[in-house]
């Protein structure tokens, strides 16, 4: 059933990965996520908590995005970004011409303050400009906007856009319409919410010694790719 949205936010949210934080000798659950949801809950937490990345909570309830506006603490950030650099081999990975340094997660759909499509394996924040796509989009065919996989997808119907619930086929399935300026308005204050998380990592990356700190926040918020 098609559902009419009248008010849409975008929430800039990155992924922590409990694998990146976890201590060597600390063991995951033996079941899948769907079979032991509050284990794996408290796996993540517990995780994080290794690395001496606290104080934060996911974007829903089991879910391994925070939103990027929830790293108030620097030391917190610094923590967090020091996991995610090991993961890429070092600082050089930031400065590296050849690399895409981009936080992974992405933009997260959510209305009247239920989360409705969440980023998914292999998105990132740079995902921004797919939403920016999307409002942008007056065509009738269906089109990708990519939040990772499963991704959505868009198509224009007299009015407004349609999107798709997350799917992997060549058949999307229509789940929700939204005004197109409203997309607008939503990609905006997200772009905005990325800017500020961007001085929040340049301040991060500067303390830790990290060179061109402004460039390099830029690229790991998604903002200049």
């Amino acid at each position: 059933m098609l559902t009419s949205l009248e008010a849409v936010v975008l929430v800039p949210a990155v992924e922590l990965e409990p694998f990146a934080f976890a201590a060597s000798d600390r063991t995951h659950p033996a079941g899948t996520g769907p079979d032991s949801p509050e284990e794996w809950s408290r796996y993540w937490f517990d995780s994080l908590a290794d690395s001496g990345v606290v104080g934060l909570n996911p974007l829903r309830p089991r879910s391994w995005h925070v939103p990027a506006a929830a790293f108030t603490n620097p030391v917190v950030l610094g923590r967090y970004l020091d996991a995610v650099i090991r993961r890429w081999d070092g600082p050089e990975a930031l400065t590296d011409p050849d690399a895409r340094p981009v936080l992974s997660g992405g933009l997260a759909l959510c209305s009247g303050g239920e989360v409705l499509v969440e980023p998914s394996c292999c998105g990132d924040l740079a995902n921004l400009s797919e939403w920016r796509d999307a409002a942008a989009y007056r065509q009738a065919e269906w089109k990708m906007v990519w939040v990772g996989h499963p991704w959505v997808s868009v198509r224009f119907d007299t009015d407004r856009l349609e999107f798709s619930e997350p799917h992997e086929s060549d058949a999307p399935n229509a789940r929700w319409s939204v005004r197109p300026e409203e997309l607008d308005r939503a990609v905006a204050a997200a772009e905005a919410e990325l800017e500020v998380f961007a001085r929040h990592l340049r301040s991060t990356l500067a303390d830790m010694g990290v060179a061109d700190a402004k460039t390099v926040a830029k690229k790991l918020a998604g903002l200049e790719c």
